[in-house]
């Protein structure tokens, strides 16, 4: 029983001591303390541009665009709203309608992203290492403040 504590008890440290290193010594990458927040930017009209940054985008096929279904016709914010991103190598097509039915049940705007390279021929898949949709944090910030309060 002693030799089993003994063996524990430095397997924890030896875990401890290689986390410890790791905070130290490895490299990390750096993040954005503040972001800033401009609604001009996006504007008034959310749809339009979600629809002039796609139309930027070469080979893209039909149905698969950002794009934003409104749960109220007078587009407005809702209490919160739904953010779907769909999987590697997919489109917001994959699992439809599962998201357009949770967000009709929760009463929410239904915001499709589409990442960098999807919804396009094979070569542009090399795209994505870009990340989502070429979008930084603060403009997804932007676009998402202007279809709900909160995003889930």
């Amino acid at each position: 029983m002693i030799k089993v504590l003994r063996l524990l008890t430095a397997l924890i440290l030896v875990t401890v001591c290689a986390a410890v290193a790791m905070l130290l010594f490895c490299e990390r990458e750096p993040v954005a303390a503040r972001i800033a927040f401009n609604p001009a930017e996006v504007g008034e009209d959310i749809d339009a541009y979600l629809v002039a940054r796609e139309a930027d985008v070469s080979n893209l096929r039909d149905g698969v665009a950002k794009r934003v279904i409104w749960a109220h016709a007078d587009k407005l914010k809702t209490p919160i709203s739904v953010v779907y991103v769909h999987g590697f190598s997919a489109s917001s097509e994959e699992i439809r309608p599962v998201p357009d039915k949770i967000a009709e049940a929760l009463g929410a705007n239904l915001h499709f992203m589409r990442l960098t390279g999807h919804g396009r021929d094979n070569a542009a898949m090399g795209n994505q290492a870009r990340g989502i949709g070429s979008m930084t944090p603060p403009k997804r910030l932007r676009l998402e403040h202007g279809l709900a309060n909160a995003c889930w």
